[in-house]
């Protein structure tokens, strides 16, 4: 079998991979509570031969399904976590609720996990009819919405003997995604003073709701004296209650904190931190933060990244017909004039000026983009953060993206909820699993470009071992399976 055999086989077997997509789809299911994407990628893999283990570090529906023998270890990365609040009707223009659910694949992960298994599934094939050495691995990773799943599978060792990871993310656009991504340090600080009557004895109160809002004005001011592409964001989880007669005896809020490098994001929260102590004293509170999570930033690999390129150009970007345009344009009518020119303007923020007049003709005003970008190596900050962070600081690590959605659709919106069970999205997804398969197939085929990425990977990081900044007492949160 070639590799060119291997692509078109995954074709025969697109309507099951299309099923599961759309089951996942129907059920969507929150961070750490994936049961039903669980039960469904178990069985598919251990109908296609793969050897699965699951509950992997300590998450119960984390799994890794593995096919093959000996070397190059090849990971694949599959998603299939839900959004919150976004439910929404398939294949539908116009916002209304899907009845049964509350929550919706607003990220696309559906079909994220949906073509990492494609192409898990391609190489697989290809291994047991050449009898080639290798082994490709289909990492099942839980949470990467908020719960950075991925960082404990990395923590607890899980990519340790990998030689490379790929993997993909739906979007609006064929590309390979800039790797420049930000690192991430969240936190919840709580504040703990002394309630009173607002009114009748103030004196004798001591505010954990002023010990919050001071801390919000020094993070404000903080904000003007750290790295121009640094950011830090945060929500209150405790306000004190709704009375305003009463001095606040507790509060909490959570701070998150990102950064080109993890580095520096270490070194911004560790200002925030004093902030908070300094918003302690000023209040004669008491103040206790512990960090919840914390993503490294992406680690570039050109040599991935450019093998990835080639194979998508020689694939061509995703197939489009009439009726995919059609819907594509129904969609369109409900987006703002900033979302109608958000990806031509992102363009420009990804790779400067030149590269975006090069691009802008072959896609301005087209519902679908249909084109594969010319590559450029990553030079700007992309201000998106990944728990793929984690997994490209331990091997070499790339990833694309192919057009799934009407071009400007903004993410994690109701738009991408309907639009992730339409056909354009599955055949986006199998389009990312050919892609990624036949690069796969490279590796195993190409020796020498293991051992180029790799060594690549070893100058990045100076051959000095990540340590992740999670510490062992945080633990993902375990639920009883429904």
């Amino acid at each position: 079998m070639t590799k060119q055999e291997a692509v078109q086989a995954i074709e025969q077997k697109k309507e099951m991979l299309f099923a599961l997509s759309r089951q996942i789809w129907e059920k969507p299911e929150l961070q750490f509570q994936e049961w039903n994407a669980l039960d469904l990628y178990t069985k598919t893999l251990e109908d296609e031969g793969f050897q699965v283990k699951t509950g992997i570090a300590g998450m119960p529906t984390a799994l890794v399904g593995e096919y093959g023998h000996g070397s190059p270890v090849i990971g694949i990365l599959g998603e299939y976590d839900a959004l919150a609040g976004l439910s929404q009707k398939p294949c539908q223009a116009v916002r209304e609720k899907c009845e049964g659910t509350e929550d919706g694949h607003g990220c696309g992960h559906n079909l994220l996990g949906m073509g990492s298994l494609a192409a898990a599934i391609l190489v697989k094939d290809y291994l047991k009819e050449t009898g080639k050495e290798g082994t490709i691995r289909f990492y099942g990773c839980p949470a990467e919405e908020g719960g950075g799943g991925k960082c404990y599978m990395v923590r607890e060792g899980c990519f340790h003997d990998v030689d490379a990871t790929l993997t993909w993310h739906p979007d609006n656009m064929n590309y390979i995604v800039p790797t420049k991504l930000l690192a991430v340090i969240s936190a919840t600080f709580k504040f703990k003073g002394v309630a009173a009557h607002a009114s009748m004895s103030p004196d004798l109160g001591r505010s954990a709701l002023d010990a919050a809002e001071l801390m919000n004005v020094g993070a404000n001011f903080l904000r003007e004296h750290i790295n121009g592409n640094a950011r830090i964001h945060y929500a209150f989880l405790n306000d004190g209650g709704p009375y305003a007669n009463v001095v606040q005896a507790e509060t909490a809020l959570t701070y998150t904190v990102r950064a080109p490098k993890l580095t520096q994001a270490k070194e911004i929260f560790d200002r925030l931190v004093k902030v908070a102590q300094g918003a302690a004293a000023m209040t004669e509170t008491t103040m206790e933060y512990a960090l919840t999570s914390s993503l490294a930033e992406t680690l570039t690999n050109l040599t991935l990244e450019r093998l990835l390129h080639k194979n998508f150009e020689e694939l061509g970007g995703v197939p489009v017909d009439e009726a995919d345009l059609a819907f594509a344009e129904e969609i369109r009518k409900n987006m703002t004039e900033n979302d109608l020119v958000y990806d031509v303007n992102r363009l420009e923020t990804y790779h400067g000026e030149e590269y975006a007049d090069k691009v802008r003709p072959l896609i301005e005003g087209q519902p679908v983009i249909r084109c594969v970008y010319p590559y450029k190596a990553p030079e700007k900050v992309f201000f998106g953060s990944s728990d793929v962070g984690d997994v490209s600081q331990i091997a070499p690590c790339a990833q694309i993206s192919t057009a799934c959605f009407a071009q400007g659709t903004p993410n994690h919106t109701w738009m991408i909820v309907a639009q992730a069970a339409a056909p354009l999205a599955n055949k986006a997804a199998l389009h990312a699993g050919k892609v990624i398969g036949s690069t796969a197939i490279d590796l195993i085929e190409q020796p020498h470009l293991v051992k180029e990425a790799k060594e690549e990977f070893a100058r990045r990081t100076n051959g000095i071992p990540f340590v992740s900044l999670l510490p062992k007492t945080v633990t993902p949160p375990v639920f009883e399976r429904p």
